[in-house]
């Protein structure tokens, strides 16, 4: 999970442990290790927001980085512009705006 907001991180690591996943929960893709690099998760839950960086080069620097079956975008950045230009860019699995809507992520896992 790559989410800056620590609240936030601690709600969805609690429910996403509560679903039996184990949970790795980074502030940044700067936090990274090498060994999360080579890993393969099941499912990336990410914000877009993240300081000197673009949504957009965010997410070709995310797939660039490390693989995943599904990803989850939970952020504050609702913009239906955004949202068109990241869905070009990568498959989208969810996408959730703030205020967040937890049974609807809990349906997607």
């Amino acid at each position: 999970m790559l989410q800056g907001d620590l609240v936030m991180r601690k709600i969805l690591e609690r429910m996403f442990h509560t679903k039996g996943y184990d949970c790795h929960c980074l502030a940044s893709l700067a936090e990274f290790k090498d060994k999360d690099v080579q890993s393969h998760f099941h499912v990336v839950v990410t914000d877009l927001l993240f300081r000197g960086i673009s949504p957009q080069e965010y997410v070709l620097k995310l797939n660039g980085s490390i693989k995943y079956d599904k990803l989850f975008v939970v952020t504050m950045l609702g913009q239906e512009k955004i949202k068109r230009s990241i869905s070009r860019l990568t498959t989208i699995d969810g996408y959730f705006d703030y205020p967040v809507d937890l049974k609807e992520i809990e349906d997607k896992i």
